[in-house]
C-alpha cells in the first residue's frame, strides 16, 4: 500500500439498531441525495439503517467516482431491493440489476444498427452489377498489371463455368494455393461466381498445416501452380487444378455470367484459426456476413476508392479488403509478397499510387509512425487507416504523424473471424486528445453486441462483463465442429432472426457513459501477435508431443503491439 490509499475500496455499514416495526416490502422506494464536501474514508461506502423507513447512504471519493456513477448504481441497487421484494427465494445471480432506462438504453438505443438501405446482392453479384455500370474502371492493380471491372468479371466467368464443370456448386469447399497476383484476385471471384467455398491455403505455412486443412475440408478441386506443388505433399483425391497449364482450357469457357443457386446463407469463405486441442479449427464464413462488411462502408466511411490487400489470403481481413474495394465501386491493389513485408516498398507504393484506404495490424502501425512520422508526404494519398487485429495503443510517434495528415481519418476495427466487423471507433480530427488505449468502439451496421454476465444477463455502463455478437456478421459456425459450434454459438435471448444467434467471443469489455466500448482483456489463453490470433494451448500442446519435454508453457513479452512477442518454457 501507499501512503495514504485505502485498505479496502468499498465498505458496507448496516447499523444492527432494534426495529419495532418489521419491513413488509418496497412499496415506495425513493432516492434522494444530499452533498457533503467532508472526507470520505473509503472510496466508496454504503451506509444502512433498518428504522421505520429503510435508509441507505452512499458517500463516495469524488476524485473517483462522478455524481452521474454514483446515481446509476443508486439505480441499480433500488433495482436489486424490488427484485428481492418480488422473488424471497431467488437466487443472487438471477437478481435484475439494470433500471428500465438503462435497459433499454444498452439493449435497444445503443444497439440501433440496421442498415438504412440494406443490401441484397452478394459480393460477386455486386462485380458483375459494376461491370454493367463502369466496364472500363479499374478493378484490379498488381505491379504493372491492372482488369477493368469487364476484364475481370469475364476471366472469373470462365474459371467459374471450368469450375462448374468438375463439379463446384453451392457450399463445396475449392482449395486455393497461389502465389499473390491478378490469378489469386480472379480465383477467388470465380469460386464465388460458381457458388464454391474459397478455402485459402497459405504457401507460407508449414506443409503439415496445409495437408491438415486439405483432409479436414475434403477440397473435390484444388486450384494451385506448378512451383507450389511441393508443398502439397499429402495424396489428393481429387482434381488438382494447375492453374497456367490449364489456362488455355479455361479460356475456351463462356465469358457470360454462370448461373447458381446459391443464397445470402451459404457458404463464401473458410478460413483456419488456431485451436486449444493443437488442431486448427475451420471458420465458416456465409456470404451475407461480406455483404454486412460492404453495407458498413458504405453507410459509415470512403467509397469507390483505391484499397490496399495487404493481409495474407489465409487471414480474415483480406476478404473484408476486397469487399472494401469491389463491393462499393473501389480499384483492389494487390501487392507481391515482399513488398508486404518490406515497409520501405510499401510506403513507396503508397506515395506513387492512389490508395486511400488501408486496413493495417496495430504493430505496423506502430512501426510505420516512428520510421515515417517526420515524411509525411509519403503519405498524403492515404484518406482512411483501419487499425485492426490487436489491442490499439496510440504512441507519440503516432499523434505526430497525424497531427500532419489532416486529410487522414483514424479507425479502431474490433471483430473476430466468427463474427467479422463488430465494432469501429473514429478518432477525432485532434490527435493530441487521443486516448493512450482507444475504445474498440461502437456496434457495426447490422451488428448488436451485449455485455453479459456468467448468467448472460447484462451488465451496467462501467461494469466488465464477456461480449457477445450477434446479427449478420455472424459466421455459420466451425466447419465440421458442430459441438464447438454449438458450445460458441448459443441462442439468443434478446432477439429473434436474424439476430436469434449469440457469439460468445470471450473478451472481457465495458461499456463507457457515451456508448462506446473499451476492450480490457480475455477470459482464456487467446494472444494476438501481429495481428494473429494465437492459442497459447495448442503451442503447448504441440511442444508436448516432443519426447523431451514433460510439460510446456507458453506466454508473451512486450508492452506494445510492436514489441510483443511469444516465449514457451
Amino acid at each position: 500500500m501507499q501512503p495514504g490509499e485505502s485498505l479496502f475500496e468499498s465498505f458496507v455499514v448496516f447499523e444492527n439498531l432494534p426495529v419495532y416495526k418489521e419491513l413488509s416490502g418496497i412499496d415506495d422506494l425513493q432516492i434522494g441525495s444530499t452533498r457533503d464536501t467532508g472526507h470520505a474514508d473509503y472510496p466508496l461506502t454504503l451506509m444502512v439503517i433498518p428504522e421505520e423507513e429503510l435508509q441507505l447512504t452512499l458517500i463516495y471519493a469524488s476524485d473517483r467516482f462522478s455524481e452521474d456513477t454514483i446515481k446509476r448504481i443508486a439505480g441499480h441497487l433500488q433495482t436489486i431491493l424490488l427484485g428481492i421484494t418480488a422473488n424471497p427465494h431467488g437466487l443472487p445471480g438471477e437478481l435484475p440489476l439494470l433500471t428500465s432506462e438503462e435497459e433499454r438504453l444498452i439493449l435497444r438505443d445503443w444497439n440501433q444498427t440496421e442498415a438504412e438501405n440494406p443490401l441484397s446482392a452478394s459480393l460477386h453479384e455486386l462485380v458483375i452489377k459494376q461491370a454493367e455500370k463502369t466496364p472500363d474502371a479499374v478493378a484490379l492493380v498488381f505491379n504493372q498489371q491492372q482488369l477493368t471491372y469487364q476484364e475481370l468479371s469475364d476471366r472469373a466467368n470462365q474459371l467459374a463455368h471450368y469450375l462448374q464443370k468438375l463439379g463446384v456448386g453451392a457450399d463445396v469447399p475449392v482449395g486455393l494455393c497461389l502465389e499473390r497476383g491478378l490469378e489469386v484476385a480472379i480465383a477467388i471471384l470465380a469460386i464465388l461466381k460458381a457458388g464454391g467455398v474459397c478455402v485459402p491455403l497459405d504457401p507460407s505455412y508449414p506443409p503439415e498445416r496445409l495437408e491438415l486443412i486439405l483432409q479436414d475440408t475434403q477440397v473435390p478441386v484444388l486450384i494451385t501452380q506448378t512451383n507450389l506443388q511441393a508443398l502439397l505433399k499429402c495424396d489428393f483425391p481429387h482434381h488438382r487444378l494447375i492453374l497456367e497449364q490449364e489456362w488455355t482450357e479455361i479460356s475456351l469457357e463462356s465469358k457470360t455470367n454462370p448461373t447458381t443457386q446459391i443464397t445470402s446463407e451459404n457458404l463464401a469463405y473458410i478460413v483456419y484459426s488456431s485451436g486449444s486441442t493443437g488442431k486448427p479449427k475451420g471458420i465458416a464464413v456465409p456470404h451475407y456476413s461480406i455483404t454486412n462488411l460492404i453495407e458498413h462502408h458504405l453507410a459509415k466511411m470512403a467509397c469507390g476508392v483505391g484499397v490496399l490487400q495487404f493481409a495474407p489470403l489465409s487471414f480474415d481481413v483480406s476478404y473484408h479488403e476486397i469487399a472494401a474495394a469491389w463491393g462499393t465501386g473501389g480499384t483492389l491493389y494487390m501487392i507481391p509478397e515482399e513488398t508486404r513485408l518490406d515497409l520501405d516498398k510499401l510506403v513507396q507504393l503508397w506515395a506513387n499510387h492512389p490508395i486511400q484506404k488501408v486496413i493495417l495490424p496495430v504493430s505496423l502501425l506502430q512501426q510505420l509512425a516512428e520510421v515515417y512520422g517526420q515524411q509525411p508526404e509519403l503519405l498524403q494519398n492515404l484518406r482512411e487507416i483501419c487499425a485492426a487485429g490487436e489491442q490499439l495503443q496510440i504512441t507519440q510517434p503516432m499523434i505526430e504523424l497525424f497531427k500532419q495528415l489532416p486529410n487522414c481519418r483514424l479507425y479502431n476495427f474490433y471483430g473476430p473471424t466468427e463474427a467479422d466487423l463488430v465494432t469501429a471507433y473514429a478518432f477525432d480530427q485532434n490527435p493530441e486528445k487521443w486516448p493512450i488505449y482507444a475504445p474498440i468502439g461502437q456496434a457495426a451496421v447490422n451488428v448488436k453486441v451485449y455485455i453479459l454476465d456468467k448468467n448472460l444477463q447484462p451488465v451496467p455502463v462501467g461494469i466488465v462483463g464477456e461480449l457477445y455478437v450477434s446479427g449478420y456478421g455472424l459466421a455459420r459456425g466451425y466447419f465440421n465442429r458442430s459441438e464447438l459450434t454449438n458450445e460458441k454459438f448459443i441462442s439468443n435471448p434478446f432477439g429473434q432472426f436474424p439476430y436469434h444467434r449469440l457469439y460468445k467471443t470471450g473478451d472481457l469489455v465495458r461499456y463507457l457513459p457515451d456508448g462506446n466500448i473499451e476492450f480490457l482483456g480475455r477470459i482464456d489463453d487467446v494472444v494476438k501477435i501481429r495481428g494473429y490470433r494465437v492459442d497459447l494451448g495448442e503451442l503447448e500442446a504441440i511442444l508436448s508431443k516432443h519426447p523431451q519435454i514433460s510439460q510446456a508453457v507458453t506466454t508473451t513479452h512486450g508492452e506494445n503491439a510492436k514489441e510483443k512477442f511469444l516465449a514457451a518454457y
